[in-house]
């Protein structure tokens, strides 16, 4: 009975976490999208967008810290392993493509690159 109530709350929790790293991908999105309709009809406003874009992949950034330090303190089944997995790629590529945005507005890459590694490093983590 006491394993049943056990997997069940553990399946609970690790839907509780997969719904809110949904929401906040989504939200993100969302605000991405915000970003790139200011950044077409305000074309003056550069540095504004510079900055919600490395605000935005600083949000990801400590999501997928989140993600990590989630498989970190529950020993995690396989489907866990796996979801979890998928989350931090999803949130990797969210950073990529924003990164790629900052490619386009930045003439110094070198902060983007900086960006880069830091990101590859929590993942790899």
């Amino acid at each position: 009975v006491w394993l049943v109530l056990l997997l069940l709350l553990r399946l609970l929790l690790l839907l509780v976490v997969v719904v809110v790293v949904v929401l906040v991908l989504i939200v993100v999105i969302v605000v991405v999208v915000m970003v790139g309709v200011v950044w077409l009809v305000l074309v003056l406003l550069r540095r504004l967008l510079i900055l919600l874009t490395l605000m935005l992949m600083l949000v990801l950034v400590v999501v997928l810290l989140f993600l990590t330090l989630l498989q970190l303190l529950v020993v995690p089944t396989a489907v866990e392993v796996i979801v979890v997995r998928l989350l931090q790629l999803l949130v990797f590529l969210l950073v990529l493509v924003l990164q790629l945005l900052l490619c386009g507005l930045l003439v110094n890459s070198v902060l983007v690159l900086l960006v880069l590694v830091v990101v590859v490093v929590v993942v790899v983590v």
